[in-house]
Parts: structure tokens; C-alpha cells; sequence
């Protein structure tokens, strides 16, 4: 497939954040598929786009932005690493470079007409489904005895139970947006791999969801 097709985008970047859960399948716990599909996807936004992704877009967010991660956050890291013998990370400083620069070309993808169903629909199918058949493998539960009370969580591929429910969370956003046939269905099957986690904040979100629904109707 080439960069310059309108479906490459949502697709890569629905299968990088369909799989951005999986902590476990990170090398050195920093890098795995989905940081894969996000450099691939970054360097053919590149190519595409070339000098315009190094581009200030607007008068605001991007200036702002640019200040933030890439002067600002880098100077306070090697000044705290320096000065104090607080544990720093310097390494992220690289991460968000990263990000800005993805953003940028995720801007310029918005702005040539990004399909957000597509992306949506990855993203959901490739989460859904990498959930799913962990559910057969060893490792992908934890035991818990903070409480006093042992119990087991589902963790699928992530170290941190909590992890999935992030993506889950935002991707039930992104149905209740942009798939509006079947919405219910979609919803129910992320309702269903993610509730043997235990998460008490995604059973919130799920309840917050239904009053919203039902204030709505």
C-alpha cells in the first residue's frame, strides 16, 4: 500500500492504538508493534509531506506545543537530572519530540480528509480481537492481595490492568462518534473483554455513559 492513499493513515494508525495496550510485547518495555506502526506511520507522513511537517500550522496550539515539549520540557529534564537526585527519565525527551512531530502530520492528514470511521473501526476490531484471544494464554492475568483479599485480574497483554481500560474508555468515545449503526453492539463487546480487569474507574465510565445515553433520548 502506498503513503499516498487515503485509507493508509487510519488503517496504520487504528492498528497502532488498537494495539498500544500491549505493554508486555514492548522490547525494554519502551518499544513494541504499536511504536512500530507509529514510526512507520510517522516516516511515510514524511515522505508525503516532507518540510510541511516540521511546519507551525497555527497561531496557537502548534507554537504552543512546540514550546512545550520540545524547548521547555527537554531544559527542566537535564535540570532536574543535574541539580536534584530525583529519578529522571531523559530518554523521553526523545517521546515527546516524537510526539509533536506526529501530530503535526496527524494535523495534515485531518486536513486532506482523514476517515475517522475506518480509523475507528480498526482500532476497535484490532483491539477486540488481540483482547480476545488473550484470554487463551498464560500471563495475562495478575493476582491482587492489596485489600487483604487475593484476586485475580484479567491484564491481557499489558503489565498494567489499567492500561486496556484507557484505550477502551477512548474507544468507546470514538464509536458513541463515528459508528452510528450497531452503536450498542460495539460498545457491548468492549463492555465484555474489559470487565474480568476489574477496573472500578472503567465500571464509572460505563455508568456515566448510560446516564449521558439516557438524558439524551
Amino acid at each position: 500500500m502506498k503513503a499516498e492513499s487515503s485509507n493508509f493513515a487510519p488503517i496504520l494508525l487504528g492498528l497502532s492504538f488498537g494495539l498500544g495496550y500491549a505493554t508486555q510485547w514492548r522490547i525494554g518495555g519502551v518499544f513494541g508493534p504499536s511504536e512500530f506502526l507509529m514510526m512507520l506511520y510517522l516516516a511515510a507522513s514524511f515522505l508525503k509531506y516532507q518540510l510541511k511537517i516540521f511546519s507551525l500550522h497555527d497561531r496557537f496550539l502548534f507554537p504552543l506545543l512546540f514550546f512545550q515539549l520540545l524547548i521547555v520540557t527537554p531544559i527542566v529534564t537535564i535540570a532536574v537530572l543535574l541539580t536534584t537526585e530525583l529519578r529522571v527519565m531523559p530518554e523521553y525527551i526523545i517521546h515527546f519530540g516524537v510526539i509533536f512531530f506526529l501530530m503535526s502530520a496527524w494535523y495534515l492528514d485531518l486536513k486532506n480528509g482523514f476517515k475517522f470511521i475506518l480509523f475507528t473501526k480498526i482500532f476497535f476490531y484490532t483491539f477486540v480481537i488481540s483482547v480476545g484471544m488473550s484470554f487463551f494464554f498464560a500471563g495475562t492475568w495478575s493476582t491482587s492481595d492489596a485489600s487483604g483479599i487475593a484476586f485475580s485480574r484479567f491484564t491481557s497483554w499489558a503489565i498494567n490492568p489499567n492500561t486496556p481500560i484507557f484505550y477502551a474508555t477512548s474507544l468507546m468515545l470514538l464509536v458513541s462518534i463515528y459508528l452510528k449503526e450497531h452503536t450498542l453492539l460495539y460498545l457491548s463487546a468492549i463492555v465484555l473483554i474489559c470487565f474480568p480487569m476489574g477496573s472500578d474507574a472503567f465500571f464509572l465510565s460505563i455508568a456515566i455513559a448510560l446516564l449521558v445515553s439516557i438524558y439524551s433520548i
